[in-house]
């Protein structure tokens, strides 16, 4: 089987925050995801002066945009934003099932175009859940799933 490599055209947006409580970060992403933002994520960064800070960069689609700057412009102390428009590949994927201890948990498989297996993860969260219903620690929660990968990944 052939895949593609997938490109689509996308906006990052990016501020560089210095006197924002640290405590409201995770808040700010929260709400640039709610509003539709493919990524976001802060940097650490030291600005004028040898000031810590961090630099805010948001990935997201052009229909997305007036809400995402509304939510930097509010929930963040930046009073202007650099927008840059970006090509985003990313490899094919497929979301895949493995029984682990009758619980099914999902495994994202990416493709490279040849058809060869380029990475694999199960979602954090199945894992998470496995863990928690069958008593074992989370670790050993993903060394289960490792171990039942073989089966399915080709």
């Amino acid at each position: 089987m052939t895949y593609q490599y997938q490109a689509k055209q996308l906006l990052t947006i990016s501020c560089c925050i210095d006197d924002l409580s640290p405590e409201l970060y995770p808040q700010v992403i929260e709400k640039l995801f709610s509003a539709g933002a493919a990524d976001a994520w802060m940097v650490p960064i030291i600005m004028k002066k040898g000031r810590p800070g961090v630099k805010l960069e948001v990935l997201l689609a052009e229909s997305v945009k007036q809400d995402v700057l509304k939510i930097l412009f509010t929930e963040t102390t930046c009073l202007g934003v650099r927008i840059s428009d970006v090509e985003l590949v990313e490899l094919e994927r497929r979301e895949l099932s493995v029984d682990v201890l009758g619980f099914l948990v999902r495994i994202k498989v990416a493709y490279l175009p040849n058809g060869e297996v380029a990475n694999y993860k199960p979602e954090f969260e199945d894992c998470k859940k496995l863990s928690l219903e069958k008593g074992i620690t989370l670790k050993s929660a993903y060394l289960r799933v490792y171990e039942n990968l073989s089966a399915i990944i080709s």
